[in-house]
């Protein structure tokens, strides 16, 4: 049995899932209570997209994109990335 933080359904190669969520928590002290998450992903697959912007009523007070493209995890695709992000454990 699988539980989703937010629902997933079968989508067409084109169509993308569309969310909005009330902020439920304070995380950011740069970011006021009162937002609403607007967020948009792409079905996964060669490449997935997610976007994601705040909202405080009328007014966008941040935007991101991620875009992601899938890659096989392989002794030489690990040692790659390692290799291109040396210090990434360590500054964690």
């Amino acid at each position: 049995r699988y539980h989703y933080v937010l629902p997933a359904q079968a989508l067409g190669a084109d169509e993308h899932q569309h969310f909005a969520v009330a902020k439920a928590f304070h995380v950011s002290p740069f970011l006021p209570r009162d937002l609403e998450y607007r967020m948009s992903f792409s079905p996964p697959a060669e490449r997935l997209g997610v976007h994601m912007a705040d909202w405080q009523g009328e007014l966008k007070v941040f935007d991101a994109t991620l875009s992601l493209h899938k890659e096989a995890l392989t002794r030489a695709s690990l040692h790659r990335y390692l290799g291109h992000f040396p210090w990434m454990t360590a500054k964690t």
